[in-house]
């Protein structure tokens, strides 16, 4: 509760503090979806970098140029599959920070994107003769 000392400005001060609380609410589905983006992308990271500092001591188990060959194809594969796994992941996070942007609208025509098809109406020409010369009662 506010203290009665501060007059009408204590009823100010409320209204400001719980505009900002709804602005904070508003935009925080975009700020977890860029921080699930930040996640993502260490996590890749680290794991990369996982992969080549465990590469030396691979290395030096092998026993002759079969292993060493066969060594390398496995990184450059594990590779790969970080690649492509961790692309996905990151557009999948940010496909979710697009999607929840408080006030997004459709660009194509400057109006708010509607769950409709749109149907054309048939003109009068090409509507039978019978349906035009019915009337309702």
């Amino acid at each position: 509760m506010l203290d009665p000392k501060c007059g009408p400005f204590g009823s100010l001060y409320q209204a400001y503090a719980n505009a900002w609380d709804t602005v904070a609410r508003g935009y925080e589905p975009p700020l977890v979806a860029i921080s699930r983006y930040n996640l993502e992308l260490t996590a890749f990271a680290l794991r990369r970098a996982r992969a080549w500092l465990e590469l030396p001591t691979r290395l030096s188990q092998c026993r002759g140029g079969a292993d060493l060959v066969a060594e390398n194809v496995r990184f450059w594969q594990q590779a790969g599959g970080d690649y492509a796994e961790g692309t996905q992941r990151l557009m999948a996070a940010l496909m979710s920070a697009a999607v929840t942007v408080p006030g997004a609208r459709d660009d194509r025509d400057g109006h708010d994107a509607r769950d409709y098809i749109a149907v054309a109406e048939r003109s009068a020409a090409a509507t039978p003769a019978a349906a035009r010369d019915r009337c309702a009662a």
